[in-house]
């Protein structure tokens, strides 16, 4: 993403690679409007709906590099199990998240404490029926 966000500029004020997902991020897991992603993040709307912008095409762009999706025949033997393991009609994967605790590191620390305040990173994951 790096070559996607980095930007051609000598001003100090210039956001970084890191800065710019950050706010992206922000933005995703808020479900919040950019004015208030900028207020607390301290930057404008303007810049963060930028920032949004370029970090959701850079992740797009390389979609295929970290999202595999079955193709129909693989979807309905994935719905016939989910139904004869669990009753559940229809069901392609299951979804879930957890906050798994880190050590304190030691760059950008404020960016991973958790609202339960210990340092955590957010996982995501889905998963078919094995």
């Amino acid at each position: 993403m790096t070559g996607d966000l980095e930007r051609g500029t000598n001003k100090d004020t210039a956001l970084s690679v890191e800065q710019q997902v950050m706010i992206a991020l922000r933005f995703y897991e808020s479900g919040s409007h950019l004015q208030v992603v900028g207020d607390t993040m301290r930057f404008y709307k303007s810049t963060v709906s930028r920032v949004v912008d370029r970090v959701t095409d850079s992740f797009v762009a390389r979609k295929d590099d970290f999202i595999s999706l079955p193709d129909n025949q693989r979807k309905n033997v994935i719905r016939a199990k989910f139904y004869e393991k669990a009753g559940f009609p229809n069901v392609v994967g299951c979804i879930d998240g957890i906050h798994i605790r880190i050590t304190r590191p030691r760059i950008n620390e404020p960016a991973l404490v958790y609202r339960k305040e210990f340092h955590s990173i957010n996982v995501q994951a889905i998963c078919d029926h094995e």
